[in-house]
């Protein structure tokens, strides 16, 4: 798969998108995902984009996050065995650009 390509929205588990995109970079969106003590629990994704170098991903990532933060979107390596995503409780203001 070239470079930065769109994967298909097909919704399946980390373990399918890592049997797919094998030592990929892959931005994903959580389409089925909950919170146990602080951590998401993600159980099925969508495949927004794969690439080889993540920093393609990031840039889409941030622009698609300014389009619709309510969006829950993350950028990981498929050689990383389970998605280990802590939560993050924003305290005080936050500016808007």
């Amino acid at each position: 798969m070239a470079e930065g390509i769109k994967a298909t929205r097909k919704h399946a588990t980390w373990d399918q998108v890592r049997d797919i995109h094998r030592d990929r970079w892959v931005l994903i969106e959580a389409t089925r995902a909950h919170s146990i003590d602080g951590r998401r629990i993600v159980e099925e994704v969508s495949v927004v984009r794969v690439a080889d170098q993540s920093q393609s991903l990031l840039e889409e990532y941030l622009r698609l996050h300014r389009s619709d933060p309510a969006r829950e979107l993350y950028v990981y390596h498929t050689g990383r065995p389970t998605l280990d995503i802590g939560e993050t409780r924003w305290a005080g203001i936050r500016a808007t650009g």
